[in-house]
């Protein structure tokens, strides 16, 4: 199991990479291809909204680029080195999913 942090262009990037990884069948009924997890986040607030004393807005609040995903891939895992515990292999991203990854060294919020 493996999380990991996305961020795309934009909404309709991410909608498209997430449906890819689902299959419709002649009834219209749509079936995960892969076991995951998907949290669309969309955007993170990086400063919030200023306003005057009569709630108009003096500055408007700051919104971080892309659109964010987490995904937490059930089929994916680092291995380990038994003895030091250092990553051997590194788990990577499905195809076209590689050039997203982000790793914050703040992040807004974790999974736990």
């Amino acid at each position: 199991m493996k999380y990991i942090r996305y961020v795309f262009d934009d909404e309709a990037q991410a909608k498209s990479k997430i449906e890819s990884f689902h299959t419709v069948d002649a009834d219209g009924s749509k079936t995960r291809t892969v076991n995951a997890s998907f949290i669309e986040i969309g955007k993170f607030v990086l400063s919030d909204a200023i306003l005057d004393e009569n709630d108009v807005e003096v500055t408007p609040a700051v919104l971080s680029e892309g659109w964010s995903v987490d995904v937490l891939w059930n089929d994916l895992s680092d291995t380990f080195d038994e003895e030091t515990g250092d990553v051997v292999t590194a788990a990577l991203s499905p195809e076209g999913w590689l050039g997203y990854e982000v790793y914050p060294v703040t992040p807004m919020h974790v999974l736990s």
